[in-house]
């Protein structure tokens, strides 16, 4: 599978699960739905293990460092987007949904001063978005 199949893909899960984080933490809670969620990772993970054997013997020390905090910083990130979908006002879930999945815009700014400078369309798609969000959110009608 190449790279923009898996983007959509995850596009098309990540469009969808949140109403479904919302409906559940509004019954039991965004740390009952936090659990679920580890058992689903931890599911991936022991699929993936099956094919990921071979390659341990990679792993630096600073590889380690920098998956521990890509996880550390995943598992924070979704454990407060998950209380957001437990408090926030059923009219508002798509808000909600829209601010916490701005992720990517994120993820490309600090990706222009660590590692990869954006080109000029790159940075017209962020200002798009940024642009459109006021809008989107209601903020401005």
């Amino acid at each position: 599978m190449n790279w923009k199949i898996a983007c959509l893909i995850a596009f098309a899960t990540w469009s969808i699960y949140g109403f479904f984080g919302e409906r559940a933490g509004k019954i039991h809670g965004e740390k009952i739905n936090l659990i679920f969620e580890t058992l689903a990772f931890i599911l991936l993970a022991v699929v993936a293990a099956s094919d990921a054997v071979g390659d341990f013997h990679k792993v630096t020390g600073r590889s380690a460092f920098n998956a521990s905090m890509m996880g550390l910083l995943s598992a924070v990130g979704f454990w407060f987007m998950l209380y957001a979908l437990k408090v926030v006002p059923q009219e508002q879930t798509g808000v909600a949904l829209l601010i916490s999945g701005m992720f990517p815009v994120g993820a490309m700014l600090v990706s222009h001063f660590v590692s990869a400078p954006l080109v000029g369309w790159q940075w017209a798609g962020i200002a798009l978005v940024a642009a459109g969000m006021p809008l989107a959110c209601g903020i401005i009608k």
